[in-house]
């Protein structure tokens, strides 16, 4: 009895685990990949040109897209691309200063 209550648990576990890492709407994962390459080509008209391309908006991406586990604009500076960089950097959302001592 234990041993089905075990495998019932595992199973049911593997299955949540699974609908968590459900793929991703083709088209979706498509537009983030083509975001991503061009935040790397340092050409902000090429990057433009993808943004308008998939109808996003320049300040969400700036604010929301991840590119291998970094901020897009990170991203960017980290493959060379200081003039996308910049060009994202300029479209952050600027909260509140945290002051460090």
């Amino acid at each position: 009895m234990m041993k089905k209550l075990a495998a019932t648990a595992l199973t049911t576990t593997v299955l949540i685990a699974s609908q968590a890492q459900a793929a991703m709407d083709p088209y979706v994962e498509k537009a983030l990949q083509d975001v991503c390459q061009s935040a790397i080509s340092n050409r902000v008209a090429s990057l433009r040109d993808t943004i308008q391309e998939y109808r996003l908006d320049v300040e969400d991406v700036a604010n929301k897209v991840v590119c291998n586990g970094m901020p897009i604009a990170e991203f960017a500076a980290e493959h060379n691309s200081h003039n996308i960089a910049q060009y994202l950097n300029q479209r952050l959302e600027h909260g509140e200063l945290l002051v460090m001592n």
